[in-house]
């Protein structure tokens, strides 16, 4: 299964990226949205995880795009600042279409378990 992880954080993007080699799942990161669709360009993967609120291209942007060019691509999104005025961050996420949620901080087992229940249906 190969992963797409979207986060300008490093230390976080590079603890996701470590989780998913422990579960032995062919990963890669990007630090930006633009950065992201172009490794989902180069390595078709079947999940993206990203990040909301970036630089250059946020999550919000990344999501739509992933959704018209990528319709098959399952998507995770992920924030540790969760509101915007009265509007969920991740709740407009998943309005977008992303197919499940984490909230920062998760843990190894919530983010390895949310990873594994989007892939169920494309395996």
């Amino acid at each position: 299964m190969r992963i797409v992880v979207i986060d300008d954080d490093r230390l976080v993007r590079d603890t996701l990226l470590n989780y998913l080699d422990d579960d032995a799942f062919d990963a890669v990161g990007a630090s930006d949205g633009q950065k992201g669709l172009d490794l989902v360009a180069a390595h078709h993967p079947e999940v993206v995880v990203t990040d909301i609120l970036m630089p250059n291209k946020e999550g919000m942007e990344t999501i739509t795009e992933l959704k018209k060019t990528y319709p098959e691509i399952r998507i995770v999104a992920m924030s540790g600042q969760n509101w915007s005025g009265f509007t969920s961050y991740l709740d407009m996420a998943s309005r977008l279409g992303a197919h499940a949620v984490l909230a920062k901080p998760f843990t190894r087992k919530d983010f390895i378990a949310t990873i594994m229940s989007v892939t169920e249906s494309v395996a």
